[in-house]
């Protein structure tokens, strides 16, 4: 991010913005969508022991049996939930349509009204969301929020059943944009009302959601702030948590990743799965550069990731990082979309290792390890720890 750049009001980066897991399964039949039902609740809602499903090293299970489904354990049964009610299911002209939350940031007043930043794609983004407040304030009001929550939806910290509460009311109210070239599909065009209005999730409000679902817990039974707009996920250490080595991440741990410069935003995530790169994975990745040889581990991680102020990217995705463990090179794999919604392969972005011991530095437009984040570490509660 150049020196220039809009001051964020939110805690997610936007430097990568690709469509990868833009695909939805086919909900074109107006009959209602199904949900599956929620997975029990755990018995243990603390910082304690945790059950013995929760311990298993589910990694170690997936180098015998990858793909089995039936090895997810408890957490990632949660994390799997709560993804679910991240892509809420709405009625639209008679049909059901599943749309995932997009990326929602906030931009300082100065900057929005500064005109020097009048082109800056977040600032022209946030003045269609000013636009558009009373439209969204009277759907709030029809969906039965409070004030409260209508200002934790405006920062990006509302909960999946808020957002898709005062969605489905603008959808109702007849705010549904027309079909249109960046917006040809009922679930383009319904994208792209909720970034008009300001509706979405940024990181640490994705992230640190999904880590209470995948637990069981209530906010008060953790050392986060009471108030989730007032959580960033830093400092974890002082919050109850114990930072974890990167080859021992395992499913549920807080993926951290510091702000590029100071005054900027970092990142957070959480870890879904750690593996070892199948042989098909590891085929692909030795033709990058930093992976030639080496052993190379898999982390599956969820998050809402930074879109670059466009409606039809970034949001409630999973995405899977490659970490060489000889070279500290990280690499994802780059997929968008072409017009007519097929899946293109773009191949490999690859993060080099950062100039400073163990800095390893990630999640950047470039491959200059300056423009990109350092990562902070794993938290995991110390529960938990073995």
């Amino acid at each position: 991010m150049s020196d220039d750049a809009p001051r964020i009001n939110a805690y997610d980066p936007t430097r990568i913005y690709d469509r990868s897991d833009r695909q939805q399964p086919d909900r074109s039949s107006s009959k209602k969508a199904v949900r599956p039902p929620p997975p029990p609740s755990l018995p243990d809602a603390s910082f304690g022991p945790l059950p013995k499903p929760m311990r298993m090293d589910v990694a170690a299970l997936r180098r015998v049996a990858p793909e089995e489904p039936s090895l997810r354990s408890d957490i990632q049964v949660r994390l799997d939930a709560f993804r679910e009610r991240a892509t809420p299911v709405f009625t639209v002209e008679g049909t059901d349509v599943a749309v995932r939350i997009p990326f929602r940031m906030t931009v300082s007043s100065e900057w929005a009204s500064d005109p020097r930043n009048a082109t800056n794609a977040w600032v022209v983004q946030e003045h269609i969301v000013r636009t558009n407040e009373s439209e969204l304030e009277q759907a709030a009001s029809a969906a039965r929020l409070t004030p409260g929550d209508v200002q934790r939806l405006h920062e990006g910290r509302a909960t999946p059943e808020q957002i898709r509460a005062v969605t489905q009311a603008l959808i109702d109210a007849g705010h549904l944009p027309p079909r249109s070239g960046d917006a040809p599909d009922l679930q383009k065009r319904v994208e792209k009302m909720m970034a008009d209005h300001g509706i979405g999730l940024d990181c640490a409000g994705y992230s640190q959601q999904a880590f209470l679902a995948s637990r069981g817990l209530s906010r008060s039974a953790t050392g986060l702030n009471p108030k989730i707009e007032n959580e960033n996920l830093s400092n974890l250490s002082g919050k109850g948590f114990a930072r974890v080595s990167l080859v021992d991440a395992r499913p549920g741990d807080l993926f951290i990743l510091s702000p590029v410069k100071t005054g900027e935003a970092g990142h957070t995530m959480i870890v879904y799965d750690r593996r070892e790169a199948t042989p098909g994975e590891v085929g692909e990745l030795r033709q990058q550069r930093g992976f030639e040889k080496g052993r190379i581990q898999a982390y599956v991680v969820d998050s809402s990731f930074g879109s670059d102020g466009r409606f039809d990217a970034g949001g409630v995705m999973r995405q899977v990082w490659y970490r060489n463990e000889e070279t500290k090179t990280w690499a994802r794999r780059i997929e968008t979309l072409d017009p007519n919604g097929r899946t293109a392969d773009e191949g490999f972005q690859v993060w080099p290792r950062g100039g400073q011991p163990l800095a390893e530095r990630v999640y950047g437009r470039s491959e200059d390890p300056s423009g990109c984040h350092a990562i902070e570490g794993l938290y995991r509660p110390r529960g938990e720890l073995r």
